[in-house]
Parts: structure tokens; sequence; C-alpha cells
């Protein structure tokens, strides 16, 4: 597990808790915290935390290969919108499962990861 935090500030801003798998790493959880919500503090937490996450995939030799499952209900369908729109540009796998690889990979570790 690891906490996005703003440097000289110990306050967390987001969390995400990866495995490292085979061949890629799955993220089991990612969550801004709640004064990020609505009146956001700081806005694309997860964007930073999923460049993050495909950093360290990248630097383990999986070319960036992050997976994770959307959060599912009634409200998921515009979530996964969301994973697949311009911002995250993830590939969704069925029943809920995404993978973000190759240049959407290389994309979110430039603009986000830095």
């Amino acid at each position: 597990m690891f906490k996005m935090v703003i440097r000289g500030d110990d306050e967390i801003q987001g969390c995400i808790a990866l495995e490292i798998k085979e061949d890629h790493i799955f993220v089991h959880l990612i969550e801004s915290a709640p004064h990020n919500f609505k009146g956001k503090m700081f806005d694309l937490i997860g964007e930073h935390l999923l460049g993050f996450a495909c950093k360290i995939s990248e630097e383990l030799g999986y070319e960036g290969a992050v997976a994770f499952q959307s959060k599912t209900g009634p409200k998921s369908l515009p979530l996964m919108r969301y994973y697949v729109g311009h911002r995250i540009r993830a590939d969704h796998l069925g029943h809920g499962y995404m993978i973000i690889d190759g240049s959407s990979a290389k994309r979110l570790i430039m603009i986000y990861s830095t």
C-alpha cells in the first residue's frame, strides 16, 4: 500500500494497494481522500496513482502493464467509461476488468508520475 502526500505535508491525499503479478501490476484499491471528493482540494489523484503503478510496472520490466477491476454497481458504467476515456485510456476486458499498457501506460507515466 502506498499513500500520496504533498511534499512537506503529511496529510494523505490518496492511496493505492498494489500486487506484483507474474507479468503486470494488479491494483486492488485506489482511493482519493474524502476531502478530494466534492469541493476538491486536489484533482486527478487517481490519475497520479495509476501513473505511479504504471511506473512501478515499467521498472519491473512489465512495460507499464497495470490491471484492475472497476467498482461495480448501478453507477459503474460511467466509471468504466471514464477509465476508457481520454485521461486513463484503459481497455475494458469484460466483467469490469480493465488493463492499462503500451502507449497508454507510457502516457500516464509521462504526465502523472513525475
